[in-house]
């Protein structure tokens, strides 16, 4: 059996071994298979393509218990952050409150660098809330998807924040 281990540079070696893997991908030796060989035919019409992005993302949930907001405050909460080196692809999004009586009224997506995009205004405000994008969004290193407490309460509220998202390496900007 021929190891479909590739030599390539560390940054590369994990993407090129899930690409032999899902491929199946096998050498086929130091003399060319002869003519009449099958898999010969193949090469020539069959072209596999795949996104090198794809193999550098694995799906994910991630819940996270947000800081807690004073009663009948009113204040934007930082969400769960993008890591560094990362790229969040945002599928859904659930808002549930875990203590306390404050709601939500808006969301928003935050860059790294503070510029904010309000995407979701609710109609009224509410303490359990979810929806799924109709495209995924993009979110890179530094970023948060943020949300508008409304202060209606009269104690400390906690909210937890659930995601569903593709987590993608990111290449590193200069």
């Amino acid at each position: 059996m021929v190891s479909r281990e590739p030599v390539l540079p560390v940054s590369l070696a994990e993407p090129y071994r899930r690409l032999y893997n899902m491929l199946n991908i096998e050498s086929l030796g130091a003399t060319p298979p002869p003519s009449g060989d099958p898999r010969m035919g193949l090469l020539t019409w069959i072209r596999p393509t795949v996104s090198m992005d794809s193999l550098l993302t694995t799906a994910k949930s991630i819940t996270e218990a947000l800081s807690s907001v004073t009663g009948g405050a009113t204040a934007w909460i930082e969400g769960a952050l993008v890591p560094q080196g990362k790229r969040w692809w945002i599928h859904s999004v659930r808002l549930v409150r875990n203590s306390g009586d404050n709601t939500v009224d808006q969301f928003a997506f935050t860059t790294g660098d503070g510029v904010e995009a309000v995407f979701s205004v609710l109609a009224s405000a509410v303490y359990n809330y979810g929806f799924l994008l109709s495209h995924p969004v993009a979110l890179e290193e530094g970023s948060s998807l943020d949300f508008r407490a409304a202060g209606a309460g009269s104690s400390a509220t906690v909210f937890q924040q659930m995601l569903w998202v593709e987590e993608q390496d990111a290449f590193q900007r200069s």
